[in-house]
């Protein structure tokens, strides 16, 4: 996982699936990155590396988005292979914060 702030945005780029065990190692660290710096006004999840989500990894997209918008930032999702954006969309995710 790659966490930068681009411009006006924190860009938190997955380099791997996101399943269980890769949750566990990056949820914190993630969560700490968006809370610990006020330079920015949007999250940017970055999941174009990813090729498959388990139910744990939809979790930490949900606590990602949560975490953004308690500290009034705004939340998208972008890379989403076709798959993993009709799995947000059939969760009605889409509808919640913005999948690209």
């Amino acid at each position: 996982m790659n966490i930068e702030v681009d411009g006006e945005s924190l860009v938190i780029e997955l380099k791997e699936d996101l399943t269980a065990s890769v949750v566990r190692d990056n949820l914190d660290r993630a969560k700490d990155s968006i809370e610990d710096n006020g330079q920015f006004s949007s999250v940017v999840l970055d999941i174009s590396n990813v090729k498959s989500i388990d139910s744990i990894g939809v979790t930490f997209v949900v606590g990602l988005f949560k975490t953004s918008t308690d500290n009034d930032k705004s939340f998208q999702v972008v890379g989403a292979s076709d798959d993993i954006a009709n799995l947000f969309s059939i969760m009605k995710l889409d509808e919640v914060f913005t999948v690209q």
